[in-house]
């Protein structure tokens, strides 16, 4: 559903960056600290996930904490 979303919408919740993205950012960067990946089959969460995670507001928040530290 969600990489149906985002192959419409450059957002999780539309045309701009919300909370919801801020809350799928941060949930996936979790997961894939734990091991756990985007399924190869979501290209559209994929491209989002990089977007998203590159963007300014998203890095400043990281720390020492991204994912491959």
């Amino acid at each position: 559903i969600l990489d149906v979303q985002l192959a419409h919408n450059a957002f999780v919740a539309g045309p701009t960056f919300s909370w919801a993205d801020i809350t799928l950012v941060t949930s996936l960067e979790g997961t894939a600290i734990a091991g756990f990946g985007i399924p190869r089959d979501c290209a559209h969460v994929h491209r989002w996930f990089e977007t998203t995670s590159r963007r300014a507001s998203v890095l400043a928040t990281r720390g020492d904490r991204a994912p491959g530290r």
